[in-house]
C-alpha cells in the first residue's frame, strides 16, 4: 500500500536515532499519507514541534487515536545470548508468540 514504506521508514529511523526495544518501536505514533489529497493523518502521541512541522509542509493534518492507523508491524529477533524478542502491532488483530 502507500503507506508501508512511510511506516517502515519511521521505525528504522527511530531505530537509527537509538530505539532498540522492539516493543516501543512498534507502537510508537505514526504519520500516514493521503494520496487523494496529499495530506497526513497523525496519530495521538507525536511532540507539538512535530505536528507543526507537518502543519507547515502538508496540504492537511488530520488527527488520529493513538494506534488508529492500519498498519502491520511485527519484529522478531534473537540476540546474541538466543533470547527471542518478538513484538505485534496493537493496530491489528494479530499476535506474535514465540514457538
Amino acid at each position: 500500500g502507500a503507506n508501508q514504506m512511510p511506516w517502515n521508514a519511521q521505525t528504522r529511523a527511530r531505530s537509527a536515532a537509538g530505539e532498540n526495544d522492539p516493543g516501543r518501536l512498534i507502537v510508537a505514533p505514526r504519520w500516514e499519507w493521503r494520496p487523494a489529497d496529499d495530506a497526513v493523518v497523525v496519530e495521538e502521541g507525536f511532540p507539538e514541534d512535530v505536528l507543526a512541522g507537518f502543519a507547515r509542509i502538508a496540504p492537511g493534518v488530520h488527527p488520529a487515536p493513538r494506534w488508529g492507523m492500519r498498519s502491520a508491524m511485527q519484529i522478531a529477533c534473537v540476540s546474541p545470548d538466543l533470547a527471542g524478542i518478538i513484538a505485534a502491532d496493537p493496530r491489528t488483530v494479530g499476535a506474535a508468540l514465540a514457538l
